[in-house]
């Protein structure tokens, strides 16, 4: 079965990057909030502690969903949605924090570099954004690293 995940014209870029991890990669996403050009989030919140990186449905990562139709419609109600992937079963977010000694581990310091590998115990990366790794693993995760 093939599912179409072209996506109409009124879908944003991230809805259609919406679309793409959860058809292609099997992850749920569910829409965050925005931001404008000042930085101000789309909450409404003018002491917002995360501007556009909390989620605009009431249960958050609970209302997560790779359903295409659910994906489409949160994305033409939100274009500007940031994408939260829900994490667990499998999938984990692990945030390289330069503020923390992160770039480190990302420009491949070797004791830093090795420490990573083996507290993620990881089988394949998926997708560097930024800061962040997203990475498919089958076992557990050492939480703890780097604290």
């Amino acid at each position: 079965m093939t599912i179409d995940i072209s996506p109409p014209a009124r879908l944003s870029k991230l809805g259609r990057s919406a679309l793409i991890y959860a058809v292609e990669h099997g992850w749920r996403v569910f829409p965050l909030h925005s931001t404008d050009d000042a930085g101000m989030c789309s909450c409404g919140n003018a002491a917002c502690g995360g501007p556009g990186k909390h989620p605009r449905t009431v249960r958050g990562c609970l209302d997560a969903s790779a359903d295409a139709s659910q994906i489409r419609t949160w994305w033409e109600r939100w274009p500007d949605a940031n994408v939260g992937i829900a994490t667990g079963a499998g999938l984990a977010v692990i945030d390289i924090d330069p503020r923390h000694g992160g770039v480190e581990v990302r420009r491949g310091d070797g004791r830093a570099r090795g420490e990573a590998r083996k507290a993620l115990r990881a089988r394949e990366v998926h997708v560097v954004v930024e800061h962040h790794l997203v990475v498919a693993h089958h076992g557990e995760i050492d939480t703890a690293f780097g604290q």
